[in-house]
């Protein structure tokens, strides 16, 4: 991975958080905008990576999720947002890993040595900085050599010109009123805070630590339920159930839109803040049964859990459930 890349990425990635996230005016779009940068940046610093089918189907998701994100913001679409986001970095980073589930748990489990990354950043800069191979002398410090005589000579000559000439001393003057009010503003302690914060928890993201596939493979090595049926007729089984589910989660989509879009009131007897507290205990209870649904289904026999179609199901299923919730 290109180290200036990677640096100046992290860099637009900050500067993109700060101006989303600092004194935010519209959590929905200012999230949206965030998420389509980071993804960009996330592309941008990787050399290339396999599986374009399923990269499509990320950002298929990722642009769902971001427009649903800006027009009703909510803790759901914020974590949805973000396993995308950490997918889709996974996706292109881990792509030796054998399997999509390889790939997004190694990223998961990168994310939990996020502290050690920054010091490998630092580390690499500084390495480049004393190299005196490509990219190090001739090329950091190299150029700094070059831009700082013409930096001091123009701080001296401009100081003897704003001394003999009021109208260019005027606009000196001004200038640099200008630019340390800019710079108090930006030396806000609290805003230095949330940009190294952005900046610790993203590196991970842009530049993973290899992690051993130890951390996936264990799942390989789960046993399989026992084939009770044809595996014909247990693909025809799951297929139905999973259809049947998604058509349940349509239904209920249906009648929430319906009822938000008419100002219908609640039902008698229900507050809106037991109305919000029931949602997120069936939030919770949704994602546990839909866990268990679906180990269930795809730790069947490998001529059933292969199924492209079950897998196509599930994923539309899953992204029913977390905008149903």
């Amino acid at each position: 991975m290109n180290l200036a890349r990677l640096v100046l990425g992290l860099l637009l990635a900050v500067a993109t958080f700060d101006l989303c996230f600092w004194k935010i005016h519209s959590l929905g779009l200012s999230l949206s905008l965030f998420t389509l940068v980071l993804a960009g940046i996330i592309l941008n610093n990787r050399v290339g990576s396999d599986g374009k089918r399923t990269l499509r189907f990320l950002f298929a998701l990722l642009a769902g999720a971001v427009i649903a994100a800006a027009l009703e913001t909510g803790v759901t679409n914020m974590l949805v947002l973000m396993v995308l986001v950490v997918a889709l970095a996974g996706h292109t980073f881990f792509t030796e890993a054998g399997s999509l589930w390889g790939k997004w748990i190694s990223q998961g489990i990168a994310m939990l040595f996020a502290p050690g990354r920054v010091f490998w950043l630092i580390a690499r800069v500084m390495e480049a900085c004393v190299s005196r191979g490509p990219g190090g002398i001739g090329g950091f410090i190299g150029g700094l050599l070059l831009i700082i005589p013409a930096v001091v000579l123009a701080l001296i000559f401009g100081s003897l010109l704003a001394s003999g000439n009021a109208v260019f001393g005027n606009w000196t003057s001004s200038f640099f009123d200008w630019f340390w009010k800019e710079l108090a503003l930006y030396l806000d302690a609290g805003r230095i805070a949330l940009w190294l914060v952005a900046a610790f928890v993203m590196l991970p993201i842009l530049r993973p630590t290899m992690v051993s596939d130890w951390w996936w493979k264990w799942t390989e090595r789960l046993p399989r339920l026992p084939e009770i049926v044809p595996a014909r007729g247990a693909f025809l089984c799951s297929a139905l159930v999973l259809v049947v589910l998604n058509l349940l989660f349509v239904i209920a989509n249906i009648a929430d839109a319906l009822f938000l879009w008419s100002g219908q009131k609640l039902p008698e007897g229900v507050t809106y803040s037991g109305f919000v507290h029931h949602g997120v205990n069936t939030l919770i209870v949704t994602v546990l049964l839909s866990a268990l649904v679906l180990t269930t289904i795809f730790q069947q026999p490998l001529s059933v859990a292969r199924s492209r179609e079950l897998k196509a199901l599930a994923l539309v299923w899953l992204r029913r459930t977390f905008s149903y919730s």
